[in-house]
């Protein structure tokens, strides 16, 4: 970017430059700019960015670096962005965060990592950033949740870990996250067991979303006890067969639940019934897509209507027979 045309917009507000084929910035090429709260230098193919390439826009509040050539991250370009509160800076190939790589940015609120390639996280990536609300590591390459990285964020409300090849939910993947609001886990393709006490102590989580997993079978009866806040709870689209009623009777608060599109077991749900019947605050969503997989008299019915309505002689038998403590 050459600093002469930039020179005499000292009251610029808003800088759009994306879509070129900008390669570096030079340090001091934007410090003419003192009044710029948003630059949006994404979607180039900047490879260099001089350690003080932004010195000069104290009042930067939204910086996009997404979507450029940067193989590394350099703490020293934020120690001139001291008001920045959202940046962008995925789809970029990185070799890695290192330790402390955001420490200046103390007034941060959103922070986009996603397609980065990331495999791991370093336990003080994030450190400094105690304003931090909303992080997002879709489409990364992490392979458990990052536990030691996320521990130093004491205000984090909105957690996005979709489209990474997580195999477990493991206990203790989330705890101590004191403002956690929402949560998503969403297209992971590797993802097979969310285990027991993975969630502990996130007194404000309202929403946790775990959807749309083509090999998830299994959920822990205990996976959700420490839940108490929780309202909405998304499970449509994964390969759940057996559903224990404890995993919703565990869960107070809770208004909306999807199951639709699992291979639901049917036969062993009776203990349901107080759930999802008709005088309950517990909302399902979709119904009519909510079916039974198994087994074969209830093929193709309504979950609801089973467990609600109770049904002929034959869903009696199962349930009573070998069904009744597995579901």
């Amino acid at each position: 970017v050459s600093s002469m045309g930039l020179s005499t917009l000292g009251r610029l507000v808003t800088l759009y430059l994306e879509e070129n084929l900008i390669q570096e910035l030079e340090d001091f090429s934007l410090r003419n700019l003192s009044s710029l709260e948003e630059l949006y230098i994404n979607h180039n193919h900047i490879s260099s960015i001089g350690p003080k390439a932004f010195a000069g826009l104290s009042n930067l509040l939204r910086l996009h670096l997404n979507s450029n050539r940067l193989v590394a991250i350099d703490s020293r370009w934020f120690e001139s962005l001291p008001s920045l509160e959202i940046l962008m800076i995925g789809e970029n190939p990185i070799l890695g965060l290192e330790e402390k790589n955001f420490l200046p940015l103390s007034r941060l609120h959103s922070l986009v990592l996603a397609g980065m390639g990331l495999a791991s996280v370093p336990s003080a990536a994030f450190l400094g950033l105690d304003y931090l609300e909303s992080l997002s590591f879709y489409d990364n390459k992490l392979r458990s949740v990052p536990r030691d990285a996320l521990s130093v964020l004491p205000n984090l409300k909105f957690l996005d870990l979709n489209r990474n090849p997580i195999s477990r939910v493991q206990q203790g993947d989330f705890q101590n996250l004191l403002h956690l609001e929402e949560l998503s886990l969403n297209n992971m393709d590797e993802l097979l067991i969310v285990e027991r006490a993975a969630f502990q102590n996130i007194p404000e989580i309202a929403k946790l979303e775990i959807c749309s997993n083509p090999k998830l079978s299994y959920i822990d009866p205990q996976a959700f006890s420490a839940l108490s806040s929780l309202r909405t709870l998304l499970l449509h689209s994964n390969q759940l067969s057996l559903l224990s009623s404890s995993l919703v009777s565990s869960l107070p608060s809770l208004e909306e639940l999807s199951l639709h599109t699992n291979p639901l077991r049917c036969d062993c749900l009776s203990s349901w019934e107080t759930h999802l019947g008709n005088q309950s605050h517990l909302k399902l969503l979709d119904p009519p897509l909510t079916l039974c997989s198994s087994p074969p008299h209830l093929l193709g019915r309504e979950l609801k209507e089973v467990v609600v309505g109770g049904g002929g002689e034959g869903e009696r038998d199962g349930e009573n027979g070998d069904g009744g403590g597995g579901g």
